[in-house]
């Protein structure tokens, strides 16, 4: 399934002009541009690891640029993988994914982020435009009379 940059708008919470900034600050976006670009689930759910990162954490977009390709890779990994990832972002913007954190070394600061979330952030928004997309009608039920067929 593939999202227009409007319904990308809209799933991640973001402006227009938020997204066109990112796209300038990270390649893995950049290409994203012309008559008709589109952005798959997994994108979807990285731009709003990003946008967490980004509002939640005062994190730069610009110390996330160069790991943008391994963050949307690893936000596309995670369908592959049933199991609970765990996204580690450290404070110079380097991505990396793990089952558990458990055997790590903490030797630097980093932010943990669930990309599970990412992805019920994601299912939640598009259930929400499921909703909104089945509207009703205002009419009123209207009484119809049918002819009946004489017969010849």
């Amino acid at each position: 399934m593939r999202f227009t940059p409007s319904q990308a708008l809209d799933l991640i919470g973001i402006t227009a002009e938020t997204l066109r900034y990112w796209k300038k600050s990270m390649p893995s976006l950049a290409g994203k541009r012309g008559h008709a670009p589109s952005y798959t689930r997994a994108e979807i759910v990285g731009l709003i690891v990003i946008r967490r990162l980004v509002r939640d954490f005062r994190m730069d977009v610009s110390a996330l640029a160069p790991q943008s390709e391994a963050l949307f890779g690893l936000c596309s990994a995670q369908w592959a993988m049933p199991s609970h990832r765990l996204l580690r972002v450290t404070c110079d913007g380097l991505v990396s994914a793990h089952e558990t954190l458990a055997d790590k070394d903490f030797a630097e600061a980093a932010i943990v982020f669930p990309l599970d979330a990412a992805i019920q952030e994601l299912e939640d928004r598009l259930n929400e435009q499921e909703a909104d997309a089945q509207m009703e009608l205002g009419l009123p039920p209207v009484s119809v009379k049918t002819k009946t067929r004489r017969a010849l």
